[in-house]
């Protein structure tokens, strides 16, 4: 008897599996371009089409629902192509309960792997999976293992603010998706999420402001652990004409509200 995953509709695309739908979803929810089998290949004498190329990381994305595939041919693959091949292991992260230690996440293939001394592979390097990050001061997005990323303490866009922090709404989003009777996978977050890019690069501009804001005022500058307050965040919203969704927070260095007094 032969099972195959049902093949799964989703913005005009017809997906192999469920998992590769939601994978899509994913890069939609956090602003990611992506190409479905945008091309196939010969590899190894054996033909090959890649589930997604993302443009913006130069990478390919191959999905895979288990951890039993061959990594030698995708780092073949990766050697040959002269581009990373990130492999998704095991279903898409609970976004409230994984770490980076655990056996699902991603894994990246360097196209620099060899073989030689010295060369390796992030997941053997570090013991560690990979995720998706984004810096919350530029919105950059990076994939890399969180253990890594916190002795980093920043993103290469050189702000030493900016942290690379988990797309959780995007993982969220993406596991909650339906499918089913013509449901499009749009949860009541979706909105929010859709913003988030936005947001990203906006907090850069922020930061700007608020930095400017206290040294007028005499007051050292230090970035709260999310965002700024609601009456700043409202005051800098009305003159740059941008739409933010994060909720209030105690504690904004850029007013007389908190303790900057």
């Amino acid at each position: 008897m032969t099972i195959k995953a049902i093949e799964t509709k989703y913005r005009g695309y017809r997906f192999r599996s469920r998992i590769e739908a939601r994978w899509a979803v994913f890069f939609d929810a956090a602003g990611i371009k992506w190409d479905y089998e945008p091309e196939g290949y010969v590899v190894n004498d054996s033909p090959y089409l890649p589930d997604f190329f993302l443009p913006e990381l130069g990478c390919y994305f191959e999905v895979k629902g288990h951890l039993d595939y061959d990594i030698e041919f995708f780092r073949s693959f990766a050697v040959e192509i002269g581009r990373s091949v990130v492999v998704a292991e095991g279903p898409i992260p609970d976004p409230e309960d994984w770490s980076c230690g655990d056996h699902i996440g991603l894994q990246v293939l360097h196209p620099h792997f060899d073989g030689q001394e010295g060369d390796d592979d992030d997941d053997f390097a570090w013991g560690y999976k990979d995720m998706f990050l984004r810096c919350d001061a530029c919105g950059r997005i990076e994939i890399m293992n969180e253990v890594y990323s916190t002795m980093k303490d920043n993103c290469s866009c050189g702000e030493k603010h900016g942290r690379l922090m988990p797309l959780s709404d995007a993982l969220a989003a993406a596991r909650s998706a339906r499918f089913e009777h013509g449901e499009s996978p749009r949860g009541g977050l979706w909105s929010d999420i859709a913003n988030q890019k936005l947001e990203a690069s906006a907090r850069g501009i922020l930061i700007a402001a608020q930095r400017a804001v206290c040294a007028e005022s005499g007051f050292p500058f230090f970035l709260p652990a999310d965002g700024v307050c609601y009456a700043c965040k409202a005051d800098l919203v009305e003159k740059l004409g941008l739409i933010l969704t994060k909720e209030p927070i105690t504690g904004c260095p850029s007013c007389a509200r908190s303790y900057c007094d």
